[in-house]
């Protein structure tokens, strides 16, 4: 059990180590398709349920920044769904929403690693942070539980 932002950390190397195969000529692209969208979405659920509502008091951190980082996740999970609902042999669509999803989330990870979570490790006490890595692998823990039955 680590620090809060080390544990969001772990899924940005997860979804940086997927975008290597993140494109059609891939002949995995279907499950990297779908373990890149969990791994996304778990990582928003983490960090806007449990990070941000235990750190959005702090003065260091301006609300509008963690609205940003909240609205990125939004923006994400909308684009994943549409290259969902797109058969793979309109490869033109396919190649943009790509293009649109990997620019999103190495901007959005670069954001979060570069500012969001030094800040946060600034400007909130180290327990707090790893009382929040606790929950948040607790919850994995859950989750992984649900999926084996």
């Amino acid at each position: 059990m680590g620090l809060a932002t080390k544990e969001l950390a772990k899924t940005h190397r997860l979804i940086e180590k997927l975008l290597e195969g993140f494109n059609l000529r891939n002949p995995r692209f279907g499950d990297i398709r779908k373990t890149i969208r969990r791994a996304v979405a778990a990582h928003a659920w983490m960090q806007d349920e449990i990070l941000t509502p235990a750190v959005k008091s702090k003065i260091c951190l301006q609300k509008c920044f963690l609205k940003e980082m909240e609205q990125e996740h939004k923006d994400l999970d909308s684009l994943f769904k549409l290259l969902n609902a797109i058969p793979v042999d309109r490869e033109g669509e396919v190649n943009v929403l790509l293009l649109q999803i990997r620019g999103i989330l190495e901007a959005h990870v670069w954001k979060e690693a570069g500012a969001l979570y030094p800040l946060v490790e600034k400007c909130v006490d180290e327990k707090i942070l790893y009382e929040l890595g606790s929950q948040m692998e607790q919850r994995k823990d859950e989750v992984r539980k649900l999926g084996k039955k």
